[in-house]
């Protein structure tokens, strides 16, 4: 049987939820990921933050209002889809999951909740996150039976 801490990424890429979304951008861009993980000062994971909820923001506010440009031309209105507080997007409510869970209850809990992916934790402590594409790969390799 396969566990989650098998399959895991163990390098996580985290955000403090008072950053931008440009920022979260980058990161997302950087490491060619989909998901980062929100942690406060204090170390404490209090958020997920997905590409899709970044393009969800992105769209909403580059079709709404009118454009504005400044002197030169440049196109104001578009700044501000990179001035958004991570807070106010990403899903305050992130389920973890236990390192030494099977991958059977990673997926069923993907499943239920609509995820693409888990923070794994070892006594509350992150300790790396597990995507569908990872539980899939172990499925196509035949790792899982």
């Amino acid at each position: 049987m396969l566990y989650v801490k098998d399959l895991m990424s163990r390098n996580v890429v985290t955000i403090d939820p008072e950053d931008y979304s440009g920022k979260a951008l980058e990161l997302l861009k950087k490491y060619k990921i989909h998901h980062l993980v929100v942690k406060n000062t204090e170390g404490k994971v209090v958020g997920m933050l997905s590409d899709k909820d970044l393009r969800t923001v992105i769209n909403v506010l580059a079709s709404s209002g009118e454009r504005k440009t400044d002197a030169e031309g440049t196109d104001l209105s578009s700044l501000r889809v990179y001035n958004v507080r991570v807070r106010t997007i990403m899903n305050p409510n992130p389920v973890m999951i236990e390192a030494a869970a099977s991958l059977q209850d990673a997926a069923k809990i993907m499943i239920e909740n609509q995820f693409h992916c888990l923070p794994a934790h070892e006594g509350g402590v992150l300790r790396g996150i597990v995507t569908h594409q990872d539980i899939l790969k172990a499925v196509a390799e035949g790792q899982l039976t």
